[in-house]
């Protein structure tokens, strides 16, 4: 039970902090996927001030207040450490066509430790103290798989060839049609008309990690003074595999994506 003494501390506690924070928030994307997921906020806070709420903004003491507010480090009374430990249990439901097909990902990553460390001094004289850490605000693991077989002709070989695509060129299983009386290029042909069996997965791996550096400093009775400086740094890796496979044997052995190649 908080007295109205107590709460009244507190809330002039809140209204007296006075907070700066530097963010080194700079991120260079490729795409519009990539701005998108470099924007999103992430998780910066340990289990204690995710419990706590919005009141963890006026009495934090831990690393954690290093990122939520630094001020509040000056009522830290003696060293602590603090770490997180995250479990990402992600699962994933596709359904494409008249299938569905399930996905899960497991990790357990360290993702947040921190010092708070209050400078020894005389009773009479006001709390100075420094806090550095690590968090991990980001997690960029997911994955994604389908699987279906598809009877139409809207297939990736189908698309690439439309569009003249060295690829499918590559593995030979398009071809360039020429018009025999002009020679004029007309674009690129496949005997592959769709019947395949399509299978994807998507696997996405990186994190956004933070190093943070913060003081704070009691310059009189119940007024504080802090500020962070936060360096930011991350990877993103997304591989992905598409695979189009005649499992149902509709075009036979003796089907050649390239009439003049026996290796097709």
């Amino acid at each position: 039970m908080i007295n109205s003494k107590s709460f009244l501390s507190f809330l002039l506690l809140g209204l007296l902090t006075l907070n700066f924070n530097i963010f080194a928030q700079d991120y260079l994307s490729q795409t519009h996927e990539d701005a998108f997921r470099l924007s999103q906020p992430g998780i910066i806070y340990d289990a204690r001030s995710l419990s706590m709420g919005n009141a963890y903004s006026i009495i934090g003491n831990t690393y954690t207040a290093t990122l939520m507010n630094p001020a509040t480090l000056g009522l830290a009374k003696k060293t602590t450490f603090s770490g997180s430990i995250n479990l990402n249990l992600y699962y994933n439901e596709v359904k494409f066509l008249d299938d569905s097909l399930d996905s899960h990902k497991t990790e357990t990553t360290f993702s947040q430790f921190g010092v708070v460390y209050p400078v020894p001094k005389d009773s009479g004289s006001n709390n100075l103290v420094f806090s550095l850490g690590f968090n991990k605000s980001n997690d960029f693991n997911r994955i994604v798989q389908f699987e279906a077989f598809n009877a139409s002709n809207s297939t990736i070989i189908n698309d690439l060839t439309a569009n003249n695509s060295e690829i499918t060129r590559s593995l030979q299983l398009s071809y360039p049609v020429v018009d025999t009386a002009s020679g004029e290029f007309l674009g690129d042909a496949t005997i592959l008309n769709g019947n395949l069996n399509q299978k994807a997965s998507v696997l996405d791996e990186g994190s956004i990690n933070h190093w943070s550096f913060g003081f704070a400093y009691e310059f009189a009775t119940n007024v504080f003074f802090g500020v962070s400086a936060n360096y930011a740094v991350g990877s993103y890796l997304s591989n992905r595999e598409y695979f189009e496979i005649d499992t149902k044997d509709i075009y036979g052995n003796d089907v050649r994506t390239l009439q003049d190649s026996a290796l097709t």
